[in-house]
């Protein structure tokens, strides 16, 4: 399952709502640039997302499963984004 998030500043975000979200991704990372929140033994792996590219799995989600899936949390730009990402079921490619 890939939903999408980010650290724009909006109203209604609660990511930038909540105290340190936005700071730093879990692996020390820049969380205003393009990556993808992962289930931990998947920290470091390159993820390919049909329609984004090449993200690399540089933050935790809050959740390792959605409808008892794996779950992909990718970090966009824009509230927005955030939203045209919604939820949806997609396959993604790793990289050996």
């Amino acid at each position: 399952i890939l939903t999408g998030y980010t650290c724009d500043p909006h109203p209604n975000n609660p990511m930038t709502n909540s105290a340190g979200m936005c700071e730093v991704t879990a692996a020390g990372g820049n969380p205003h640039l393009p990556g993808i929140a992962c289930p931990p033994d998947m920290m470091g792996t390159d993820v390919y997302v049909p329609g984004y590219g090449w993200r690399t799995c540089d933050d935790r989600g809050a959740h390792d499963t959605l409808r008892y899936k794996p779950h992909l949390d990718l970090r966009v730009p824009t509230y927005e984004e955030a939203l045209v990402v919604g939820i949806r079921e997609i396959t993604v490619y790793l990289e050996n």
